[in-house]
């Protein structure tokens, strides 16, 4: 995995933040890491907890850094390209990773820089078990896809996709992690209904998920076989399936996923 001397990230909220641990986690060395944030606070609150330089200026972040990690909401994507646009390094690479920026629009906001690439990741990334979509632009040289490799890489498995499959995929990866959270939150309410402490309910739970995950990872079955597995016909289980199906939940997440 390349070494980076420089890493640039710019916005620091919860996905910057899992970012940022994952990547030092990961073994990425603190001094090599520039973070950027809008207010003081929040900078000296990242410095402290993670021993990265931390800053309110963007050119001051920017200038020289080898990588550029975007990480601000999508609506502010083209304000903050046109606030580094003069301090990006020639060779330096910008990855974004606000949902639904196209490589296109990235390139329009730098009209004097190509190399641009478009990242997904999940939450995950913060406990070194993420999965990074990438897709770089053409002009991107071979070092430098190493470089924005290099970095997500340290916080899970990086992906590379062309753009038109990462826009099908995105939600199924970047925003994964929350369907399962809502399914999570409904069957511990469950429990809590049927009178189980909601902090054990809590932990059954978890590891209900935890070992589904790692059951269907470690598998090549697909999870209708899996299902049946757990469910004998005619059991419980089965009838709480049925539920569910009767309910309209598959054909809900669907709809959620188009």
């Amino acid at each position: 995995m390349t070494d980076l001397p420089t890493v640039a990230l710019i916005g620091v909220g919860t996905m910057g933040e899992a970012l940022l641990a994952g990547a030092l986690d990961g073994g990425l060395l603190p001094k090599t890491l520039r973070v950027q944030a809008r207010r003081r606070e929040r900078a000296d609150e990242l410095a402290g907890r993670y021993g990265v330089q931390a800053t309110t200026d963007i050119a001051e972040a920017v200038s020289g850094a080898q990588l550029v990690v975007l990480a601000v909401i999508p609506q502010a994507v083209p304000e903050v390209l046109g606030e580094i646009a003069d301090h990006l390094d020639e060779g330096a690479v910008l990855a974004c990773i606000a949902y639904g920026v196209s490589l296109a629009d990235l390139q329009a906001g730098l009209p004097d820089h190509r190399a641009v690439a478009r990242a997904m990741p999940s939450l995950a990334s913060q406990v070194g078990d993420g999965i990074t979509l990438l897709t770089c632009a053409d002009e991107c040289t071979e070092e430098q896809i190493e470089t924005v490799t290099g970095f997500f890489g340290r916080s899970g498995t990086v992906l590379r996709l062309s753009e038109q499959e990462q826009t099908v995929l995105e939600p199924l990866s970047g925003g994964g992690p929350a369907y399962f959270f809502y399914l999570a939150a409904a069957m511990v309410d469950a429990g809590v209904g049927r009178g189980i402490p909601r902090p054990e309910a809590r932990r059954l739970v978890a590891d209900a998920l935890t070992g589904a995950a790692d059951w269907m990872a470690a598998s090549d079955e697909e999870p209708a076989a899996l299902i049946a597995k757990v469910c004998t016909p005619g059991g419980p289980g089965a009838r709480r399936m049925a539920v569910l199906d009767e309910r309209g939940v598959p054909a809900a997440v669907k709809t959620a996923l188009a």
